[in-house]
């Protein structure tokens, strides 16, 4: 399903030419957000899920980030990361290879969840256990109902529709609890997507 056709379609024709635009993200993300929180993750195990082609994995080694790996369930977007971006050692599809890392800190889920359903996305906040937990997700406008953004609605592997409180709500049930909205220059939050930080409790 996640193939290069997947990549290469309308919705993600430009993807793979996003590499310098997740490095200024996954900069923001540190020098604005994190430092400012007293937040330094750099020396911590970081897990982006749904890491795609390695893009922000590539970003935070840039700025220093020693312990960053990815995840993905798509075998050509790994292989792609790891030819372009020489990410041998740092993405993978193989999920046990992320289960058996310990003491995660930082998950990053950005556009990812709305792929899942909703239990399998418990499963992997409850499994993993990272303290923080930083999300960008497409919200619907009611549960089950259409998105707020028509570009959301043109995914056919968009399968979960939700509010963004009831992604909160799910949140909650992992023992997640919500702590801000994300406003930077490239992730921000809106009435189409949540972008949201959360702590374990």
């Amino acid at each position: 399903m996640f193939d290069k056709s997947y990549y290469e379609n309308s919705n993600y024709a430009s993807y793979l030419e996003r590499k310098e635009r997740y490095e200024r993200l996954c900069e923001e993300l540190h020098f604005d957000l994190f430092k400012k929180l007293n937040l330094d993750f750099s020396n911590d195990v970081v897990i982006d899920w749904g890491c795609a082609v390695g893009f922000v994995v590539n970003g935070f080694r840039k700025i220093g980030f020693k312990n960053v790996c990815g995840y993905d369930v798509s075998d050509w977007a790994i292989e792609w990361g790891k030819q372009n971006l020489n990410l041998t050692h740092n993405i993978t599809s193989d999920v046990t290879k992320i289960i058996e890392l310990k003491n995660c800190k930082l998950l990053t889920a950005f556009d990812v969840f709305e792929h899942m359903n909703v239990s399998d996305v418990h499963k992997t906040l409850t499994t993993l256990r990272p303290k923080y937990l930083l999300v960008r997700i497409p919200v619907s406008k009611e549960d089950g109902g259409r998105y707020v953004l028509d570009v959301s609605e043109k995914d056919p592997t968009h399968i979960t529709r939700l509010t963004k409180q009831s992604w909160i709500d799910r949140f909650n049930l992992a023992s997640y609890q919500w702590l801000f909205d994300v406003k930077l220059g490239l992730m921000y939050d809106t009435s189409g997507v949540m972008c949201s930080m959360f702590r374990t409790y």
